[in-house]
């Protein structure tokens, strides 16, 4: 399936909607390993208002949007973010 032009998630939305699924007090004193299981596939393709079935495409591209590719550290983008 393709990524419809709608679904094509912003990278701040993605992290707020991630860090909502896994970090909203469910897993609150357990190691959190970000495997989308099927209950929290569910719950993030909705607050990304994206398809089930493209989720995986639509947050690769999310995140491939933000990495920078000339950089020796390609999260630099990322670093940058949290100290803001």
């Amino acid at each position: 399936m393709d990524v419809q032009s709608q679904e094509i998630i912003e990278y701040k939305k993605l992290n707020d909607s991630v860090n909502k699924v896994f970090f909203s007090g469910r897993f609150q004193d357990a190691s959190v390993y970000l495997d989308l299981e099927d209950d929290l596939r569910i719950k993030l393709a909705e607050l990304l208002r994206c398809d089930v079935g493209n989720l995986d495409k639509a947050i690769g591209l999310s995140v491939e949007k933000t990495l920078n590719w000339d950089a020796s550290n390609i999260y630099t983008n990322h670093y940058r973010c949290l100290k803001d």
